[in-house]
């Protein structure tokens, strides 16, 4: 019996060490902070009754990253920092966007319309993950924002694929600070700040989710 309790405990260790979990075939990577999952029911409608702050794209991409981040510490199950608290509203062009291959989120390239050369990245969290699927909330929330995303911009394919025209548009959503990816990301800050995920869309004065 002790031998076959040891064999669980390897199992389970083994698993909690390699960064699995239960949402197959999506991400892992500070997965709870990016699609809000972490939060309480309270806190989470408690931020979505919230006030947005309103910032710039410059705003966002130029703070330097979070100490875990810069002193090369393993972080990948970091907790909430301070600064991905608070609903942020952001004016932006739309330039380009794609679907993730690893967890299927909307890739959403966003450009400063003040300055093309300052871009960053947000994202809609897939509805069909299990983490997310098993949360009414976000579930219906994520689903409807995409779906107006597929309406009224584009629906996004395997690749990153730039816009025809950018799309203005203001987003809600909440700053997330990502991990630097190996190779190039598509319209990435240099800081790898990003809003995600996206909570609302406003276009001409018309939020896509009337909260």
């Amino acid at each position: 019996m002790k031998k076959y309790a040891f064999i669980l405990i390897g199992i389970i260790y083994s698993l909690v060490c390699s960064g699995q979990n239960t949402n197959a075939g999506c991400s892992i990577w500070r997965r709870d902070v990016k699609t809000l999952t972490d939060l309480s029911p309270a806190d989470l409608k408690a931020l979505l009754r919230s006030a947005p702050v309103v910032v710039t794209v410059a705003d966002l991409i130029r703070p330097n990253p979070p100490d875990p981040l810069t002193n090369g510490a393993k972080w990948e199950n970091q907790r909430r920092y301070p600064s991905e608290t608070k609903l942020n509203r952001v004016s932006v062009k739309i330039i380009a966007c794609g679907v993730e291959s690893n967890d299927h989120d909307y890739h959403i390239v966003i450009e400063n319309p003040a300055d093309p050369t300052q871009t960053m990245v947000s994202e809609l969290p897939d509805p069909a993950c299990p983490d997310v699927a098993n949360n009414s909330i976000l579930r219906a929330r994520y689903k409807a924002l995409r779906e107006w995303f597929d309406t009224n911009i584009k629906t996004p394919t395997g690749s990153i694929e730039v816009l025809p025209a950018p799309f203005m548009v203001d987003i809600i959503g909440v700053p997330f600070w990502d991990g630097k990816h190996p190779g190039n990301v598509h319209g990435a800050a240099a800081n790898f700040h990003e809003i995600h995920p996206i909570l609302n869309f406003v276009k001409n004065g018309v939020f896509a989710i009337p909260d």
